[in-house]
């Protein structure tokens, strides 16, 4: 059979079908094979385009002739084929069907084999550069010709993919300073440790990173990447090579790399950093990586604020629920910035953080936190149940009400008390708060009690009042429209969840207001009758919620909205702005 060996091909050519393949034209086969491989090269070709310095070598089967490309055209070879005078370096020929080509390389050979199509099917190398190129190929041609199916059989074992692990002074010209590689990583890592202490060199930024060797694929062979600058591994650094980032050999080279600077900080790849918490993560979920995160960022403060055995967890899900999503954010920021341990979960919770949507259980109690109390074990747990506070609080403050100083008729014991209530109605999507403060063994009762007449008095106390009229119009406006919104609707329904209240705790709360209203000096008539009309807007509209219940299926119970507009037009007949006579559409502003 005619054939064709081309030395930037690696593969014999039958000549018949490439001469089959051209234009029916007399020309010159050497112009024929010339416009073949740089004109209309076969779809499969993976080869250079036949240009100045190849070699073609011709055999028709009754003589082999050698021609060298020079830039205008073939110039005949005559002693180039002497084989008994010259060490080859590459071979090719056809196997069957098939064809094989072998070259020679520093460390033996390498061999390729190529289907009829001149598709490569397979190759390798052949580590033994003793032996004569003719007496290699025969040994690979003999060990592989049987194949079935497209599949070379009987081939050497493949060597497998490894990293070597590189350190260098200057990461960006490598040549510059100091450069060492080694499959041993804690060796390279002391190198690099050394390129960091010196001084001398400092200014040429040192690296340390990995190489991807692939004996078997020249393609992807040698790659390196610099994983470790200054006192951090960059792992995420793989993030945007895929190919090499997928790799188990790569991902466990940088583990590697960590292992051995187990001081440094570590960035991981993007998935590891993804896996550390689910993506979409609820309250609960939240609150504990929230709690174990501070913990572990700085055990010793965390310890000195919490108390063994507290449910902190519990207290986060409050803050989360209500909507406090920016102070844990600013918190976790510090954390990264700190360049620690905990950095890389830190900055993944802020993700989680801000992508959470609170979400609240189905007729969820009442919550308070116990911010502060002069009695430490009436705040402990420091969160719980509204309706198990106020019982205890009420129980105290009726055994310390009693218990009084026969001389002077004061409570031997009284204890204050701050916390933050926390609650939602039916339908709501968030949590609403609001802070609070009494005074257990007063006789006053437990926390509802005294939130009541607490905000009884600031609806009646004229001085109060007056001040904050002084915060301007629209402030007071919305300030009266909360405190009998408060009077009206959220005590009464924070209530219900506790005990009906005692009747000798009422008394007393309607006597002390009662006296502090005579004690008070005389204020203008205009005053008193603008209070009196708030306070007995806030008895009707009690009056008429109190009817409201009773008309079971009859009306639905009314929106915050409805009710804080009902509230802000009790505020607007209070101040004369409810009809256009009074001023209403004149921009006439009572006092």
């Amino acid at each position: 059979m005619k054939t064709l060996s081309a030395s930037f091909y690696n593969a014999e050519i039958s000549i018949d079908s490439l001469f089959e393949r051209s234009k029916p034209v007399v020309r010159n086969k050497k112009d024929i094979i010339f416009e073949r491989f740089n004109i209309d090269r076969p779809k499969d070709f993976r080869g250079h385009s036949l240009s100045v310095s190849d070699i073609v070598v011709l055999n028709d089967e009754e003589k082999v002739i050698a021609h060298f490309v020079d830039s205008i055209s073939f110039e005949q070879l005559d002693s180039f084929l002497n084989l008994e005078e010259q060490v080859l370096s590459k071979l090719s020929y056809a196997v069957g069907e098939r064809y094989f080509a072998i070259q020679r390389t520093e460390e033996g050979y390498d061999y390729f084999f190529y289907d009829e199509d001149f598709r490569l099917m397979d190759g390798g190398g052949y580590e033994n550069d003793e032996i004569p190129i003719e007496e290699a190929a025969e040994e690979l041609e003999e060990a592989n010709y049987n194949m079935i199916d497209n599949v070379l059989n009987n081939m050497p074992p493949k060597k497998a993919p490894y990293l070597e692990y590189f350190a260098t002074e200057s990461d960006e010209f490598h040549d510059m300073g100091d450069y060492e590689k080694s499959t041993d990583v804690n060796q390279i890592a002391a190198i690099y440790e050394k390129y960091r202490e010196n001084p001398e060199t400092a200014y040429l930024g040192c690296s340390m990173g990995i190489i991807y060797r692939d004996p078997e694929d020249s393609y992807y062979d040698e790659a390196e990447f610099a994983i470790v600058k200054g006192n951090t591994v960059l792992g995420n650094l793989m993030d945007d090579v895929r190919f090499y980032g997928e790799l188990v050999l790569v991902r466990e080279g940088i583990e590697k790399i960590h292992e051995a600077l187990p001081d440094y900080k570590y960035v991981p790849m993007r998935d590891v950093r993804e896996a550390m918490y689910p993506e979409k993560m609820n309250t609960e979920q939240l609150a504990e990586a929230l709690d174990e995160i501070a913990e572990a960022f700085d055990p010793y403060e965390y310890r000195d604020n919490v108390e063994m055995g507290e449910n902190t967890v519990q207290e986060v899900m409050l803050d989360l629920r209500s909507g406090n999503i920016h102070s844990y954010i600013s918190y976790l920021k510090d954390i990264v910035d700190e360049e620690c341990d905990q950095s890389v979960r830190a900055g993944v919770l802020i993700e989680r953080l801000k992508a959470y949507e609170p979400e609240l259980p189905k007729d969820m109690e009442p919550m308070v936190y116990v911010n502060y109390c002069e009695k430490s074990e009436l705040g402990n747990p420091r969160c719980q149940k509204l309706s198990d506070l106020d019982s205890k609080t009420v129980e105290q403050d009726k055994v310390w009400y009693a218990d009084r100083n026969p001389n002077t008729i004061e409570q031997k014991t009284t204890a204050q008390m701050f916390f933050t209530v926390y609650y939602a109605e039916k339908g709501d999507k968030m949590l609403h708060h609001f802070q609070g403060k009494i005074d257990i063994g007063t006789g006053n009762g437990g926390i509802i009690s005294q939130l009541k007449m607490q905000n009884e008095m600031k609806l009646t106390d004229e001085s109060w009042i007056s001040y904050q009229q002084g915060k301007g119009n629209e402030e007071y406006q919305k300030y009266m429209e909360d405190l009998t919104d408060m009077q009206n609707h959220v005590l009464p329904y924070l209530q219900s969840f506790c005990s009906l209240e005692e009747e000798g705790v009422k008394e007393r709360r309607e006597q002390q207001i009662a006296e502090k209203n005579e004690s008070r000096e005389a204020v203008p008539r205009t005053g008193v009758e603008a209070n009196t009309v708030v306070k007995d807007a806030g008895k009707a509209e009690r009056k008429a919620i109190t009817e409201k219940k009773t008309m079971i299926g009859k009306e639905k119970k009314l929106s915050i909205h409805e009710r804080l507009e009902i509230n802000k037009r009790i505020i607007q007949e209070k101040q004369g702005k409810d009809k256009p006579e009074r001023g209403a559409d004149l921009g006439v502003r009572t006092v």
